[in-house]
């Protein structure tokens, strides 16, 4: 792994954390992670008090670059 990719893979980590903390989900492929999908959770509420989460049609695609540390 050189330190393109770990830097990439951290960006993509950092990302599914910002994204967890606001109600968000991010999906990428296994081995291919510049290429990321944030889609909203929402919450609805079903008989009897239950609750399920739903994904909505809200999405942000995206394409996580890495640059060189001088920039």
């Amino acid at each position: 792994m050189n330190n393109d990719s770990k830097r990439t893979t951290l960006s993509q980590k950092y990302l599914e954390i910002m994204a967890a903390m606001n109600g968000h989900r991010v999906f990428s492929l296994p081995t291919d992670h510049t290429n990321v999908k944030i889609q909203e959770m929402t919450e609805r509420r079903l008989p009897k008090g239950k609750r399920a989460s739903l994904f909505s049609n809200r999405e942000i695609k995206g394409r996580i670059l890495t640059y060189p540390e001088a920039q």
